[in-house]
């Protein structure tokens, strides 16, 4: 019979895997922090791709020059994450986060245009969380 020369280290190597994927935690967090990077620049820039502009009645109500959806930072300063051994979540507090993310109608016509900012915009987003839980479970 022939012995596979490394098979012992090759299994105890799978079950170090296998360990630090029951708890993915410190992978999960960081992934959870560059999602809460990524938002943070789609507000630094005005979407990633460029939200709709103000309205004109908005234009008219605003003192001063105004960046979309930063007001008072309230909506941006919302967000937040939430972390466990396999799963991880970033979410904003803010109640009015849901309008702007998603647009509303008001009698079938558009009132608020969405302006998407919770989800992963950028290519190099998901390759960089790959790139996190790869180094994770690999090193």
């Amino acid at each position: 019979m022939a012995e596979i020369i490394g098979f012992e280290r090759l299994v105890a190597r799978l079950e170090e895997m296998r360990a630090r994927a029951r708890d993915a935690s410190p992978a999960l967090d960081d992934a959870a922090d560059l999602a809460l990077e990524s938002i943070g620049e789609s507000f630094d820039v005005g979407g990633r791709p460029a939200w709709a502009p103000h309205a004109l009645s908005t234009l008219a109500n605003q003192i001063g020059p105004r960046r979309l959806l930063i007001e008072h930072g309230d909506l941006q300063g919302s967000f937040q994450k939430r972390v466990s051994a396999t799963s991880a979540s970033v979410f904003p507090t803010d109640w009015k986060a849901v309008f702007h993310e998603m647009g509303t109608q008001m009698h079938g016509q558009q009132h608020i245009p969405a302006r998407p900012f919770m989800h992963l915009q950028q290519p190099g987003d998901i390759s960089a969380i790959g790139k996190l839980f790869g180094e994770y479970l690999f090193q």
